[in-house]
């Protein structure tokens, strides 16, 4: 007559395929919750990149803003990590010094006010700049010699393009986030 209940030899088995199972499924939901963090992460440089190209896009679009018609503003200097420029912010028609400024230094895109620095973005890997005249020609440079009480020297620059890519390491994996955009510049030019 057999008696009701498990063996040693049973326990043993149901034990081990027990803990494989758990394993198993352990090590899915830590994969699982890596994998999440890591979208998270991707997240939120993505959505910071998004605000930053909204800020730079304004600023852009603000060159050679002159309501009065003095022809005194415009862009100062311009290279393929930097624009220098002004804009009439007091709408006054007069130049005040305020030169403003995106500028590359190491891995962050700062914004210049004079010598107020304000971080745009940090972790930036590349940031290139393309400046487009008539007929979105290509221009080298969209400025010869400038004369900063005239103007005279800038380019007509009618379009800026710029590409950003930020770069991080997240849990021993890179993440690269990339933008370009172009932005048509309507206050330079007649």
């Amino acid at each position: 007559m057999r008696k009701k209940g498990f063996t040693l030899v049973e326990m043993i088995v149901v034990i081990t395929v027990l803990s494989i199972v758990m394993t198993l499924v352990f090590g899915a939901f830590v994969s699982l919750q890596r994998q999440a963090n890591f979208q998270m992460e991707y997240s939120q440089i993505s959505s910071k990149l998004s605000l930053s190209t909204d800020f730079i896009e304004k600023q852009i679009r603000m060159i050679g803003f002159d309501p009065k018609g003095s022809g005194a503003f415009g862009i100062i200097q311009g290279d393929r990590q930097a624009i220098y420029f002004t804009y009439d912010i007091n709408e006054d028609g007069t130049y005040n010094d305020s030169l403003y400024s995106i500028r590359l230094q190491n891995d962050s895109l700062y914004f210049y006010e004079g010598k107020q620095k304000s971080l745009i973005i940090a972790g930036v890997d590349t940031f290139r700049v393309t400046y487009y005249g008539e007929r979105d020609s290509l221009l080298a440079t969209p400025v010869v010699e400038i004369d900063t009480t005239t103007m005279s020297g800038s380019r007509i620059v009618r379009k800026i393009s710029y590409y950003i890519v930020l770069h991080k390491t997240y849990m021993g994996k890179p993440i690269i986030v990339r933008t370009n955009s172009d932005v048509i510049i309507k206050n330079m030019g007649g």
